[in-house]
């Protein structure tokens, strides 16, 4: 996911490449960064991915002009945070939209914000929802103190805006919460992969999986490789 320039719950992957080794067709090897000048110097190796540049990272992700042997992968430290949960009626969606935009043009809802509608199968599990409601969550990080300003600045932009706005604790998200799929984002938080969107996928197709570690047993299901 990474390498074809995915995301994650935190934002872009590629934010998180440090650095690459990777095998051309010519049979040479090339390492990015600061990697190829500090090859013994382990503390120097990864501090600043683009190295002295250019940044070679981009050429070799999304792309077939090399084959990657290592990578290396940045580690985020784990902050205390509140998940955002929002449902708005379609109507509202041009402001909603700008409005997000801005909170995190403010640095206020930096990572993971999604917006979706309702039937997105993440956030409705594959059931029938009617249509007509979206749904948007973000995560709040830091101390009590900035998570608390930061929710009063994010319900003073959207709550005039939306049917539900609620703010939930990572550790206390209720057993009953909408959309389920909240739970799961608190999950990934915190470290814990999931397989939910596979899941919910093969529910779709009318199956369900059987291991958790085979995913391509159901050719049937689009999406499914």
């Amino acid at each position: 996911n990474m390498m074809d320039r995915g995301i994650c719950v935190r934002g872009h992957r590629y934010n998180y490449l440090k650095g690459m080794e990777v095998i051309l067709a010519n049979g040479d090897m090339v390492r990015t960064g600061f990697w190829h000048h500090h090859v013994e110097n382990k503390s120097c190796r990864h501090i600043y991915a683009p190295g002295i540049g250019p940044d070679l990272n981009g050429l070799f992700t999304q792309s077939n002009l090399g084959v990657t042997s290592a990578i290396v992968i940045g580690l985020e430290k784990r902050r205390p945070f509140r998940l955002m949960s929002m449902v708005a009626p379609e109507a509202k969606l041009p402001i909603i939209t700008d409005l997000l935009f801005e909170l995190r043009e403010d640095d206020l809802l930096r990572d993971g914000l999604l917006l979706t509608g309702m039937q997105d199968p993440r956030t409705s599990a594959g059931e029938h929802i009617p249509r007509g409601n979206w749904f948007a969550c973000g995560a709040i990080q830091g101390p009590e103190a900035i998570q608390e300003a930061t929710m009063l600045a994010i319900r003073h932009k959207l709550e005039a805006h939306c049917s539900s706005l609620d703010f939930y604790q990572a550790d206390k998200i209720p057993a009953n919460v909408q959309p389920g799929y909240l739970q799961v984002i608190a999950d990934m938080y915190n470290g814990i992969p999931s397989n939910y969107a596979l899941e919910t996928m093969a529910r779709l197709g009318g199956s369900e999986l059987s291991t958790n570690h085979e995913i391509d047993e159901i050719k049937s299901v689009i999406g499914f490789v």
